[in-house]
Parts: structure tokens; sequence; C-alpha cells
């Protein structure tokens, strides 16, 4: 790998990794690349050279983990919610990511969120 190779995949690690939750549902990789000022396919090997998973696979990543933090931690209190929050295009495709990846629906996280979050406020009262 060129020093310049190394280079683009980092930024582009970079840009994923501090995009703000808003920024995040719209990135996908044509848009990093655009931004890099580099071709998608350049882009793409670059990274994956770089990096274990390819940039498609670590920006999904990136986007079920924030999901994931909303709902849990964050307390948004709907999937609806926590995928607009994300500015998700998608949001079919991504609730079907979601439970490969996590190995349950979204709604079901959401639930057992909220009930985690309930239980505090019975043993208060």
């Amino acid at each position: 790998m060129t020093p310049k190779e190394i280079a683009v995949a980092r930024a582009a690690m970079r840009m994923i990794d501090r995009a703000d939750l808003h920024e995040l549902g719209d990135l996908t990789v044509s848009e990093i690349a655009r931004w890099l000022n580099v071709d998608r396919s350049y882009l793409s090997r670059c990274f994956n050279n770089y990096c274990y998973p390819n940039l498609g696979r670590y920006l999904q990543t990136e986007k079920m983990t924030a999901f994931y933090l909303l709902i849990r931690y964050y307390r948004v209190p709907t999937v609806k919610a926590a995928l607009e929050i994300l500015d998700i295009r998608s949001p079919s495709h991504f609730i079907k990511r979601f439970k490969t990846f996590y190995g349950s629906t979204s709604g079901e996280v959401c639930r057992k969120a909220r009930e985690a979050w309930e239980e505090p406020d019975k043993r208060n009262n």
C-alpha cells in the first residue's frame, strides 16, 4: 500500500467516525468518495487493503451501532424517531439489516429498552 492509499483509507474512516448522527445517515461510499475527491472504486480498494471489513460494511456497522445507542441509552422512544434522527434513506432495508446484525428486530430492541427504563421507576414507587 502506498502512503496515499493509506491516507485515503484513514480519511474515510475519520469521516465516518467523526460524523454526527444526522450526517451518518446520509453517508454512503459514493458520498465519501465525492468529499475526498477520489473515485469510488479506488476508495473502496484503499479501504479494503487498509481494514478488514469493506467500506460499505464499516459504514453499515457504524449506522447500526448509532441506532442501537439511540434506542438503548439515549432513550429515543420509537424506531421511527431513531431512523429520523439518523436520517436513514431506506428504513425497510435498514431494519432488515439490523435484524441480521443484532439477531433481533429493531422493535424488539426498542421494547426491551423501554422496559429497562421503566423498571427503575417501578422500584422507586
